[in-house]
């Protein structure tokens, strides 16, 4: 964080309001992960602030998208889900299906956290057709992976309660598994993202 500080002041210094913007949008991240949503935020926002100022709806876009991270952290789960519709409001405008489809990803974060996987998985699924159609496969392997994960979570809370899972519930994970492992395949990228297919397929037998 302290290199990434650096490197923002040093944006700063040369008058590089944009690089400043993204030096700022990278420190939130990671501030995010170590120190939590409260510092994370605020950075953020002022990544947004500069992206405002030059009218750079990407960056502004890419700065509601952190902040709905740091949001739903810190329980604002109906803020989070608002700052994801407002980044895929100007994600679309730009015709960026990419940004469009990490917008939907963010708001199936939202909605797995608080329990609503089935609505999670609809929006997953729609950010998979947005990609797919827009050729963008970035996006693509993360709504399948992203599927993949909230099926397996589903099965954790189950056996977390004591109860066997439903063989409905294992289905729906085997399904998601085989069809994020028939992308990699398709893509040529199953050797090397094997093992995020098969650990959770090898839990399920």
């Amino acid at each position: 964080i302290r290199s990434r500080h650096a490197l923002r002041l040093a944006y700063q210094a040369g008058g590089w309001r944009d690089e400043e913007a993204h030096a700022l949008l990278s420190i939130a991240e990671l501030t995010l992960q170590v120190r939590g949503p409260r510092e994370a935020a605020k950075l953020a926002r002022d990544a947004m602030t500069i992206f405002q100022e030059l009218e750079d709806k990407s960056g502004e876009a890419g700065s509601l998208l952190v902040t709905a991270a740091c949001q739903v952290s810190s329980k604002a789960s109906t803020d989070a889900l608002k700052s994801t519709v407002t980044a895929r409001k100007l994600y679309k405008e730009l015709k960026d299906a990419g940004g469009e489809a990490s917008s939907l990803i963010c708001a199936a974060d939202v909605y797995s956290r608080n329990g609503a996987a089935d609505e999670a998985i609809r929006v997953l699924k729609e950010a998979r057709k947005i990609a797919r159609d827009a050729k963008e496969p970035k996006a693509e392997a993360e709504s399948l992976s992203t599927v993949l994960a909230i099926r397996m979570r589903v099965i954790q809370k189950e056996e977390e309660n004591g109860r066997r899972p439903r063989p409905e519930v294992v289905r729906q994970a085997v399904e998601a598994a085989k069809n994020y492992a028939a992308f990699l395949e398709e893509r040529g990228d199953m050797d090397e993202r094997r093992g995020t297919v098969l650990s959770p397929l090898s839990a399920l037998y």
